[in-house]
């Protein structure tokens, strides 16, 4: 029978209702949710508390939560990209909160405000100095309503007022990249799982994707499970242990990504449920993990309306990558460790490129781990490229290099100075008859006289 996670976040589970009995107060229901349902026993502190806030502080649990209706609404709308607001992405400044990005039908756009704006207030209240979140609240709020924003654009003060109206951000952007696809989640949302299986099912075309988890702080248990079937088929994707009792959860999705290579990358702050994937990726050897390691955040947590109308988050499992290695505390050590963001990216890049036929000039190939990958050598005449190839090279990443030839790909000996010369061109790989038949050599191209003035 068909296993159904109802909304289970690595932030959750979606609200269910527990027949308790009537209790005097919402912090005694919340107590005795804790002691009989909470992942590990509770200290006598926790079920001593006379507050939901003492409570929840006792347990030492950053991931157990009290919300009210409202702040519960935008937990859940956070999750799935879906906030009321202006419509712009920004990042904090000395003067105020900076736009980085204007969204295309947003109300921001349709009133002129452009990326590189400053805002330095809103409803008359200064944003210098402010926290992003603490500025955020200032321009977000209920739908319909207006925000008055002073806004710096290069020395010029400008006034707008802004109708606020709900904005919905894709969880799952691609773009591409020479002949690859660079897919973006920043979150797992109730629909992005669908969303990632018809862009990649629109894009088979394309020779491998890079599948970019960093700073995706996590989401539905159920969304990472089914992204992890599109990539390994219809095996178990995680297991969730309690007290009692230790499941494995399969994904019941078809893979939709066999013989395309697949690059993940993550950081520090990839979560949750983006661990959950990976830690699925990594067990199962089915793509290179580049990055740093993961924020280690392997706990399940639920919601449970409350008789007050508010809502409790609690934890109530830990989860553990599909061979059982934990993640809670831990993290997932990625293959390749590299701290530069940009540097993440362009190792992924070099590593996804695809040779059409048997000739095989113009590429080289290596093996990195336990996967072998194509390097369109065009791409290290640009030296972010050359520093990411160099980068693998240098550090040991690279277990063997093969050269192309018009025939094949030729095993190299691992020597950094000939693999580097032969990865730019500056050598080749030449086939020579021997006495016993026919070997293959490097040669190194003559470098041009330089021309000298008189």
């Amino acid at each position: 029978m068909k296993k159904r996670l109802w909304g289970i976040l690595l932030s959750i589970t979606i609200i269910f209702s527990f027949n308790f009995t009537v209790f005097a107060s919402t912090v005694d229901e919340v107590k005795q949710i804790l002691k009989y349902h909470y992942v590990d026993d509770v200290p006598q502190s926790v079920l001593d508390a006379e507050t939901i806030e003492d409570a929840i502080k006792a347990l030492n649990d950053p991931y157990t939560q009290y919300f009210t209706f409202e702040e519960f609404k935008d937990f859940i709308n956070s999750i799935n990209n879906t906030f009321s607001g202006i419509g712009v992405q920004i990042e904090r400044v000395d003067e105020g909160i900076k736009i980085m990005t204007v969204f295309d039908g947003s109300p921001a756009k349709e009133v002129g405000l452009k990326s590189g704006d400053i805002i330095i207030e809103a409803d008359g209240t200064s944003l210098a100095g402010l926290q992003v979140e603490n500025a955020v609240k200032l321009i977000r709020g209920q739908e319909g309503t207006v925000v008055n924003l002073k806004v710096k654009r290069g020395q010029d003060i400008l006034e707008f007022s802004v109708t606020r109206r709900k904005i919905i951000l894709p969880s799952v952007e691609l773009s591409k990249m020479h002949n690859f696809g660079y897919i973006k989640l920043s979150t797992f949302g109730e629909d992005t799982d669908k969303d990632f299986k018809s862009i990649v099912e629109k894009n088979m075309d394309l020779d491998g994707f890079i599948i970019d988890l960093r700073n995706n702080p996590g989401g539905y248990l159920n969304t990472a499970i089914n992204l992890g079937g599109y990539f390994v088929g219809k095996r178990n994707i995680v297991l969730l242990k309690n007290k009692d009792l230790s499941e494995e959860w399969p994904s019941e999705e078809d893979e939709i990504l066999k013989g395309k290579k697949v690059i993940f990358l993550v950081n520090e702050n990839s979560a949750s449920a983006s661990e959950v994937l990976t830690g699925a990726i990594k067990d199962y050897k089915r793509g290179l993990i580049v990055g740093n390691k993961t924020f280690g955040k392997g706990t399940v947590q639920t919601l449970v309306a409350l008789s007050d109308g508010g809502v409790l988050k609690y934890t109530i499992q830990k989860f553990y990558s599909p061979l059982d290695k934990e993640i809670n505390k831990v993290g997932i050590t990625p293959d390749i460790l590299v701290k530069e963001p940009d540097m993440q990216l362009n190792i992924a890049a070099i590593l996804l490129g695809k040779s059409k036929n048997s000739d095989k000039r113009g590429f080289a190939m290596v093996k990195i781990d336990n996967y072998y990958y194509e390097i369109n050598k065009s791409l290290l005449n640009n030296k972010k490229y050359y520093d990411a190839f160099i980068f693998l090279l240098n550090n040991n990443y690279i277990r063997e290099y093969y050269d192309g030839t018009n025939e094949r790909y030729v095993k190299v000996i691992m020597n950094k100075q000939i693999i580097e010369k032969l990865a730019t061109n500056k050598a080749y790989v030449v086939k020579v008859k021997t006495k016993k038949g026919y070997s293959n050599t490097v040669r190194f191209r003559a470098v041009s006289a330089v021309k000298k003035g008189a």
